[in-house]
């Protein structure tokens, strides 16, 4: 006895990924970015923090300058000399913040069109059984909230992402010239954040999935319902109607608000680790103060006291970027949709095709998509030019579906 064939579902429930964001992914939205405005926006970020950094010494290092004044009187070449290299390095900083936001500007827009484009076209150009297995709000929440998500919110957590950590980097730079010796703390830190980042992301990401997914049906149940009002409302099913559109809410909501407060549960345990980083910073500023520049041990705290809420917001920044591109994902999901036959196919017919009206049937099999049973099998007809024909049968027949042969839908 031959086992029976799996038949699918008329609605095909949403897919949703687990484990970590594949690297495709962030091939497919840099590439949408493009190559050169990648380059230059990492390069001129660093430049950015490299001029920020070197301002700061070069101040530490005019204040430490015993020459610049001589018994209260500040000497006028001296300080013109410092000014002017300060003043250097402020416009170098300047001018390497402005291109850098101008080239991630018009990178995101050019991801995002791409991206956008991409996915049109591949919907469009999706076959029927595509439209019959995914309803509308599914289709609406891909095209809008994960577009929204790319447009707006990607571009955001990428700029503040890459500008923490050129930020941190300087820090770690400035602390380690100012005492080497915090050298032997930053790999254990380091360690440490790691782990608890990498923990976090594992579960926001999947949070931000379910959330994603979770939110297709209500915008699918308010699509039906705003069709269908009259009928609701004559057959007097309103309360239902609400009910159902409360608990969808409801399922999303289960899914939104663990992913706040995993939110802060990362929030406590970076400032705990931020501290550290600032506990030794000084301790070893304090064991070694007969040894260290005044001007640079200075300095060096400032950035450390700064470093728990640079490092806080990279790492959260980091996870944002792992947990948003999910909206990448999902929209590359249905750029990869099959497609219909190409517009054009070979071999073509001649150029004066058809040289009579004729439509003939033979053997003709047909079922809606793959995986379901055949609505019509074994169909013989011929219809010669200019003969009048119609289609009869009873209910179930397959009229309509032969109609839609006809059409080749």
């Amino acid at each position: 006895v031959k086992a029976p064939l799996p038949v699918d579902k008329l609605i095909q429930i949403e897919k949703t990924e687990t484990g970590s964001v594949k690297l495709k992914v962030y091939a497919s939205y840099l590439g949408s970015f493009g190559l050169f405005l990648t380059v230059t926006t990492i390069t001129c970020q660093i430049l950015t923090q490299v001029f920020s950094v070197g301002s700061n010494l070069w101040l530490s290092k005019w204040t430490s300058d015993t020459t610049a004044a001589t018994d209260g009187v500040e000497d006028g070449p001296i300080r013109n000399y410092y000014l002017e290299i300060y003043a250097a390095f402020g416009l170098c900083q300047m001018i390497a913040t402005w291109a850098s936001s101008f080239s991630l500007a018009f990178g995101s827009i050019y991801a995002s069109r791409g991206l956008h484009i991409s996915m049109l076209y591949s919907v469009l150009r999706a076959p029927m059984s595509f439209f019959d297995t995914t309803p509308t709000g599914r289709i609406v929440n891909r095209f809008g909230k994960d577009i929204d998500v790319v447009d707006n919110t990607l571009p955001g957590n990428l700029s503040s992402a890459m500008n923490c950590f050129v930020l941190v980097c300087g820090t770690l730079v400035v602390i380690t010239y100012s005492t080497p010796v915090f050298a032997a703390v930053i790999v254990p830190i380091g360690l440490l954040y790691y782990f608890v980042q990498r923990f976090y992301v594992t579960t926001s990401r999947q949070l931000k999935r379910l959330e994603s997914v979770s939110r297709s049906p209500i915008y699918s149940h308010f699509s039906e319902t705003v069709t269908g009002a009259s009928s609701i409302r004559a057959y007097k099913v309103e309360r239902r109607f609400v009910t159902t559109s409360e608990d969808r809410v409801d399922i999303n909501q289960m899914c939104l608000y663990p992913s706040m407060v995993s939110n802060r549960w990362l929030g406590i345990r970076l400032e705990t680790v931020g501290n550290l980083l600032i506990f030794f910073a000084t301790l070893f500023s304090v064991l070694g103060r007969d040894s260290l520049d005044a001007g640079i041990v200075g300095l060096s705290i400032s950035y450390a006291l700064q470093i728990t809420s640079m490092l806080n917001y990279a790492v959260r920044m980091s996870s944002e970027i792992e947990t948003n591109i999910v909206s990448v994902e999902r929209i590359q999901e249905y750029a990869d949709v099959p497609q219909e036959a190409a517009w054009r196919v070979e071999p073509r017919p001649q150029p004066q095709w058809p040289d009579k009206g004729m439509v003939k049937f033979q053997d003709y099999r047909v079922r809606y998509r793959e995986g379901l049973d055949l609505v019509l099998l074994g169909i013989d007809f011929t219809v010669n030019g200019g003969e009048k024909i119609g289609i009869v049968g009873r209910t179930g027949a397959g009229k309509s579906s032969l109609t839609l042969c006809l059409f080749r839908i």
